[in-house]
């Protein structure tokens, strides 16, 4: 059996057992899980010309230690180096525009990255469980985080003890890029003035929360946002929001009114479900 099985221009499995792996010049694409549980594999050399690496591409992949993209990929695939227990070191180009969710999910002797500068969201669960992540660079470019992207990071918890010595009140904020990622609120809560934009699952299962006001520059709830919050019953939502997330007040069962503002262009499913909302 061939160490690679190549189809036209896409490296569809690696069957081999090598340590270090120099993929043949003229794939442009790895294909999903082609990688996917080699645990010897320690080092692996791309391609010039690459331009997309699948989903779990690299998944389990333990012994992974560095890996340097080459400039031309614009996709990295959902969960394509999720479980690299051991890689330290990865370098993405600024050609990447899309990375999937989980990419980068539990790689714990990852340190630091710097993400691409044409990256615009940043997509669910991206590096949770990475637990010695202390260094996220991230790019202006960035207008979109998903849910639980940076969840059990020693970065994230940096961020959250910052925003505790900034903080005047009782409520804590972690704010980036104009997203909120992260918050501590007791009862009522009023998101600060610099906010955009609510990443998914913020407030979920935040018992405490009965009343929240939204300023008028948010443009967007994000997934689950506030799913399963059982006492929220108050929420001011701000002219000039324009999308609300799949789930986003999922099972709020005290919430039973609320005013949607005409500039709301897209309420995605499940929004409102489970909620008391008179009709």
């Amino acid at each position: 059996m061939a160490k690679f099985e190549i189809a036209g221009s896409v490296l569809k499995k690696y069957n081999g057992n090598d340590k270090e792996v120099v993929i043949p010049e003229g794939v442009t694409e790895i294909a999903e899980e082609a990688f996917g549980g080699c645990k010897k594999l320690t080092k692996v050399e791309l391609p010039e010309g690459l331009t997309e690496i699948g989903a779990f591409a690299f998944k389990d992949c333990h012994q992974l230690m560095e890996l340097t993209i080459p400039d031309g990929v614009t996709k990295i695939g959902e969960c394509a180096f999720c479980f690299c227990i051991r890689l330290t070191s990865i370098t993405i180009p600024d050609s990447v525009t899309e990375i999937g969710e989980s990419a980068f999910m539990s790689c714990d002797s990852l340190t630091s990255i710097i993400l691409p500068n044409n990256l615009t969201e940043i997509s669910d669960w991206l590096f949770h469980g990475s637990r010695g992540l202390e260094s996220i660079t991230i790019p202006e470019s960035v207008k979109k985080i998903g849910a639980c992207a940076f969840e059990n990071t020693p970065w994230l918890e940096k961020k959250f003890e910052e925003s505790i010595k900034e903080s005047t009140e009782e409520n804590t904020f972690v704010v980036i890029n104009g997203i909120l990622v992260d918050a501590y609120t007791e009862h009522s809560a009023t998101l600060p003035d610099n906010v955009t934009g609510i990443a998914g699952e913020v407030f979920k299962n935040n018992n405490n929360l009965k009343e929240i006001t939204i300023p008028d520059g948010v443009k967007t709830i994000g997934r689950g946002a506030f799913m399963c919050c059982s006492n929220l019953r108050s929420v001011k939502l701000p002219d000039g929001l324009t999308e609300i997330g799949e789930d986003a007040f999922y099972d709020c069962e005290s919430l039973t009114d609320i005013k949607i503002p005409d500039s709301v262009k897209t309420i995605r499913k499940d929004a409102f479900y489970g909620c008391n909302i008179n009709k």
